[in-house]
């Protein structure tokens, strides 16, 4: 089923039907909510940041990559090992809506729209760099807004601190219950919350979420669609 929040990067799961015959599958073995037949000159699959087009009007923005697992392999009856990004499928949110059937057409155009990294960490730190002055944001914000899972919370102080996180506002990030991050190296994160206007009681923050929009995380640069 298509997943139907507008904040998640994942809504729907998308292969070819070249990659299923490649990987000994059948159409809908990797529980893809689309199946695409690709012409022979068209490179699969489009990079982020791509648009796909359909017949009916309907248009869905490339994000990333999914990650191979045990489960969608087991369910597919191939191997784990076989199953390398992206193999697995891209995934994408939609742009516009509209139905869609079986020997529908689809054309997709390439850097219509900001491209997202495959890894997680660098999906983080692209959400972070948009959080506005004066908010903040959660761990399960951002690991939400980058497709992440919920254990991803403990990586969340290594990912902010490390050093391809330098120059962005780290310090607009809260941890579970609104409360400072309290790594070693954000120990100035409350200062830098107050020269906002941001107030800290108690190590808690007091400060509006950042409530972004589908088109603020994943159209950077809308198409005319």
């Amino acid at each position: 089923s298509i997943h139907n929040d507008a904040l998640s990067p994942r809504q729907l799961l998308l292969q070819s039907s070249a990659t299923s015959r490649q990987m000994g599958a059948k159409a809908g073995a990797f529980r893809e909510n689309l199946c695409i037949d690709v012409a022979g000159d068209a490179a699969w699959p489009p990079p982020s940041g791509s648009v796909l087009r359909f017949e009916s009007g309907a248009a869905l923005r490339v994000t990333f990559a999914c990650e191979p697992c045990g489960t969608g392999a087991a369910h597919a009856g191939v191997d784990l090992d076989a199953v390398k990004p992206p193999l697995r499928g891209i995934l994408a949110t939609v742009v516009e809506g509209g139905k869609v059937g079986v020997g529908d057409r689809v054309a997709w155009e390439k850097g219509l729209f900001e491209a997202l990294p495959d890894k997680f960490a660098g999906r983080v730190r692209r959400f972070v760099a948009k959080v506005p002055r004066g908010e903040i944001v959660s761990y399960d914000q951002l690991i939400w807004f980058a497709g992440g899972l919920p254990s991803h919370a403990r990586a969340m102080p290594s990912i902010l601190t490390a050093k391809a996180s330098a120059g962005l506002p780290i310090h607009r990030v809260v941890a579970g219950g609104g409360k400072l991050v309290g790594a070693p190296k954000m120990s100035d994160q409350q200062a830098k919350l107050e020269a906002e206007g941001v107030t800290v009681e108690g190590g808690v923050v007091q400060a509006t979420r950042w409530d972004p929009t589908h088109a603020e995380l994943f159209l950077t640069r809308p198409p005319d669609l």
